[in-house]
């Protein structure tokens, strides 16, 4: 470890030195020659990579020197003569930078390609020779022809490189995934007209860091982590306010890549307020872990828990009587998921619990909610699932605390579910079926209590169960059967009641078909539905018939008209009656028929450009009912609707987009004994601009939204009107990172206006 500290402040000594031998090339080689003498007088027991690789290097370059010498190849001679020694331990820091071949033209080398026996490796050499270093060559030859690297502690060459894998590749991940960054800003904002805003300036600025990385590899463990800063001021006529906020996280995640993932996470935060003299803080932590495990087979295991404290102190006098106000909060949630498949069973599990404390005030609330879901396909075409689920609800609240006569009250709801349904579609089969059973319970406690002593409680259950079960049937291509029958039994504290239905029906579609030169189809359909109560018995026959009329235009490329027609008549003949028991009481039965008769049109303009769609669209509908029960005659109901939306492209950097809507209704009911009308109309359109003014990075946005909407009753002869408007204009104007914007907002309710000018600046900052 002591010389593994001592190379590295070596190496750190070279690099300084060889800085300042860049700077003043004329003493180079007398600050090598004193770096040489103080740190190169002996041969290290233990080399690093580097030093490693310029022994090579090194070696290499002596080999080729002699074999140039045998072919007695010239050398090239320099007037100054240099010592040896400080020869080979500069070419030995040159080339320990890998993959520098650019050399300085002071000196006077020249890079040649050496290579060896094995095509494929090739290396850059510098060949600095002379004759008293070709001397020293061949000395060094004699001795030892084949140099090699001397390595007397191999457990020492384990750590270096165990070094190099685990702490070099972590801090360069670290820095390679740091990122900061921030915002400074100020917002003045004054009113132009209206009461409501007053003049306001807001500034403020937020900073933030994050980084991550590895420990020892990847799929290891990772960690990450971020700070935020964010801290404003707001002063206006009425009162100032302050508020600056820290916020930290930190996660470690353990083997990420496998299938039992682990992680933790811890989180600080404080947040403190200030208005006038009274000052409010938060402070928060929060740590938790997760849990995931998802072993071969398709299932999966999850499991996360998390605890938060927040506590809150407010001191001051102004509203506040001098009065110190502490609260303590505390949370605790946990999430546990499980799914599992086994063959042709599909299991998932989900158990959640929330709860919340607070001290300071008496408050406490407990949410818990557990699933569990069953699927089961034995085939294809049939699926049977079943599913049970608990919920329950607890509030505890007090009052009077600080009075020392507190009153505490609880209300606690639980609610339990079962449900079972099957659906049967085989394949080929032109029928369906579906059967289905539920149960339903609630349970509500209410207790309460004063200093400790019980002051009783109460508490209710009811409960609902229903089966159900359905078929459908298609007789072909347009007709079609459905049959469906519904039992069910509520049981609250009062009473118990019981009721069946049964519908039966038939529908009939037609396909289209020409008629004038129109598309022309018409649908068909009745139902028939009995219900039987322990309260009441009824039977009802409803039918329906209409008839549609599509006709559909080109006008030119890419734009089309299309005008439709329909009519549609529906009636619903209902008799019904008190019962008691399955018997019906004739004495206070009745028979309604409720017919109503519908005609409805449409226009609508599609058009498409290249810079350019829009499309509007007219319909009008009127219903009129008659025979309705308690009243003397029918009904009319009638309503105009248009609405418009388009979409352009103005030139290369303007854009227009809107949408406009209104409607008109009417209701007249009882031979205009009572009328209604009403109007209601709304749009929105905005208009951008890429580069205003022919400047770039300056940008205009204009936005408006209007709605109106107005109910008038003759009977009572008044009516009610409200209308809003609302105009925003921003001129925004961005260099770099730099942006500065003004803006406009007009806000219009009711004939009151309440006008705003607004200017913000704003610089970002980070990476």
């Amino acid at each position: 470890m002591i010389r593994r500290l001592r190379n590295a402040v070596l190496l750190i000594y070279i690099v300084v030195a060889a800085y300042g031998v860049a700077l003043w090339p004329g003493s180079r080689y007398e600050a090598f020659a004193a770096v040489n003498e103080r740190f190169f007088s002996h041969r290290p027991v233990a080399l690093s990579s580097s030093r490693i690789l310029a022994e090579n290097r090194l070696a290499l370059l002596e080999k080729a020197s002699s074999t140039r010498e045998k072919k007695k190849a010239p050398v090239v001679a320099r007037k100054d003569v240099v010592p040896d020694a400080v020869k080979r331990n500069y070419i030995r820091l040159r080339w320990a930078r890998i993959g520098s071949s650019k050399l300085d033209s002071d000196h006077k080398l020249s890079v040649v390609t050496v290579k060896k026996t094995y095509p494929t490796i090739r290396m850059r050499m510098v060949r600095t020779m002379t004759e008293d270093s070709a001397t020293s060559v061949k000395k060094m030859q004699a001795v030892k022809k084949k140099p090699k690297l001397i390595r007397t502690e191999p457990s020492r060459d384990r750590k270096i490189k165990k070094f190099r894998t685990v702490w070099r590749p972590w801090f360069g991940n670290l820095l390679q995934r740091f990122n900061w960054g921030g915002q400074v800003y100020d917002v003045y904002s004054t009113p132009i007209s209206g009461d409501e805003y007053e003049t306001t300036n807001i500034a403020g600025f937020g900073l933030r860091a994050g980084a991550g990385t590895f420990i020892v590899e990847p799929w290891i463990a990772l960690i990450d982590g971020n700070v935020n800063l964010t801290s404003s001021r707001s002063d206006s006529e009425s009162y100032d306010s302050s508020t600056m906020g820290l916020a930290s996280f930190l996660r470690l995640t353990v083997f990420p890549q496998s299938r039992f993932p682990f992680g933790l996470f811890y989180g600080l935060g404080t947040n403190k307020t200030e208005y006038g003299s009274y000052t409010v803080s938060n402070n928060t932590s929060t740590y938790g872990f997760t849990q995931q495990y998802s072993p071969e087979g398709g299932a999966h295991y999850s499991l996360r828990y998390d605890k938060r404290f927040t506590d809150t102190i407010g001191s001051g006098e102004e509203e506040r009587g001098n009065q110190q106000e502490n609260l303590n909060n505390e949370q605790e949630n946990v999430d546990l998921s499980i799914s599992k498949r086994l063959g042709k069973h599909d299991l998932s599990f989900q158990a959640t619990s929330n709860s919340s404390v607070t001290t300071g005030i008496t408050a406490e609330t407990e949410q818990a909610r557990v699933t569990l879901d069953h699927d089961y396909t034995p085939w294809a075409g049939f699926t049977f699932d079943n599913s049970a689920n608990f919920f329950r609800d607890k509030n505890i609240s007090g009052s009077g605390a600080l009075k020392g006569d507190e009153v505490i009250s609880g209300f606690t709801r639980d609610v339990f579910q079962l449900t079972s349904y099957s659906y049967l579609n085989p394949a080929s089969a032109p029928w369906r079926a579906n059967f289905g059973a539920r149960y339903l319970l609630h349970v509500n406690k209410i207790e309460s209590s004063f200093k400790g002593d019980s002051l009783g409680g109460a508490s209710t259950e009811s409960s609902t169960t229903n089966l159900n079960a359905g078929f459908n049937y298609d007789f072909g291509r347009n007709l079609r059967g459905n049959a469906s029958v519904n039992a069910n039994r509520s049981v609250s504290v009062s009473r118990i009641s019981n009721s069946i239905d049964q519908n039966v029906g038939l529908s009939y579609g037609s396909d289209t078909m020409s008629l004038f030169g129109m598309d022309y189809s018409w649908q068909y359909g009745t139902n028939l539905f009995n219900l039987v109560s322990d309260y009441e018995s009824s039977f009802s026959i409803r039918t329906n018939l209409g008839h549609d009329l599509t006709k559909s235009y080109d006008l030119f490329k890419e734009s089309n008209l299309t005008f439709s027609l329909s009519q549609g008549y529906y009636v619903d003949h209902r008799s019904a009656g008190s019962a008691i028991g399955t018997s019906v009481s004739s004495n206070s039965a009745f028979t309604n028929s409720d017919d109503r008769l519908t005609h409805s049109g449409s226009i609508a303009f599609n058009t498409r450009g290249m810079n350019t769609r829009s499309s509007f669209r007219l319909t009008g509908t009127d219903t009129r009912e008659r025979g309705v029960v308690f009243r003397e005659g029918g009904a009319v109901y009638q309503a105009v609707n248009f609405f418009a939306v388009f979409d352009m492209l103005i030139g290369k950097y303007q854009v227009l987009t809107g949408s406009f809507n209104i409607r008109n209704t009417t209701n007249n009911v009882n031979k205009e004994k009572s009328i209604t009308r009403a109007v209601s109309s709304g749009g929105s359109a905005s208009y951008r601009h890429g580069k205003a003014f022919g400047v770039r990075g300056l940008r205009f946005t204009s936005r408006m939204n209007v709605a109106e909407d107005y109910k008038f009753i003759p009977t009572f002869g008044n009516g009610n009107r409200q209308s809003t408007l609302e105009w925003n204009n921003e001129l925004t104007f961005k260099i770099g990172r730099l942006e500065t914007a003004a803006m406009f907002r007009m806000y219009r309710t009711n004939g009151t206006d309440r006008n705003l000018l607004l200017f913000r600046v704003m610089r970002t900052f980070g990476m």
